[in-house]
């Protein structure tokens, strides 16, 4: 199956060049239709790379997530500047109420 995403710089350019091996995402209702073996179409702008999905690690929240997930694979230097930019996107009560999903890319 192939899930689309648009990922903001510079996370789009991570990805593509392979340097941002895990997604961070709200386990809403489109990632829970994520499944290993499928492929997910990045973009950003006029831009596009696809991946494949390798694994997938949930979560309560992105803290707990860190636990479990090396935190340069998702494109941050420190699990303070991770949370600190995914909570620009998921408020922590969504996060707790959904949970949250690593998506490991090949």
């Amino acid at each position: 199956m192939i899930h689309k995403m648009t990922v903001k710089q510079p996370y789009f350019g991570l990805i593509q060049q392979g340097k941002k091996t895990i997604e961070c995402r709200l386990y809403d209702s489109k990632r829970q239709q994520i499944n290993i073996g499928d492929t997910i179409e990045f973009s950003n702008a006029d831009d596009k790379c696809s991946k494949t999905v390798i694994g997938l690690f949930r979560a309560n929240n992105f803290h707990t997530l860190f636990s479990k997930i090396n935190v340069n694979d998702a494109g941050f230097e420190a699990i303070e500047d991770a949370e600190k930019a995914l909570e620009e996107f998921y408020d922590l009560e969504s996060q707790n109420k959904i949970g949250v999903v690593g998506i490991v890319l090949s």
